[in-house]
């Protein structure tokens, strides 16, 4: 996909790399990639979130020598905003 995001929030507490439904259609990413998942988020966004599915994206991190790409399993939600 090629897209370089600058700022993420990571939350070292959290079991479960988010990624919202916006962002997903934003990124263009196929929706075919997106697997069905039935559940629900509490706590998270103050409220509960609808989770959309999830999506194993590959992902970068670090720059130069120090890059790394992994494969990471996303659950993609509605933001709830």
């Amino acid at each position: 996909m090629g897209y370089n995001v600058k700022r993420v929030l990571i939350d070292q507490g959290s079991s479960a790399d988010i990624l919202f439904w916006e962002t997903f259609e934003g990124m263009k990413i196929p929706n075919d990639r997106l697997i069905p998942y039935a559940g629900t988020l509490v706590g998270f966004a103050a409220d509960q979130v609808i989770a959309r599915g999830y999506a194993d994206l590959e992902t970068t991190f670090g720059q130069g020598a120090q890059m790394k790409t992994v494969v990471v399993r996303y659950l993609v939600v509605n933001s709830g905003v």
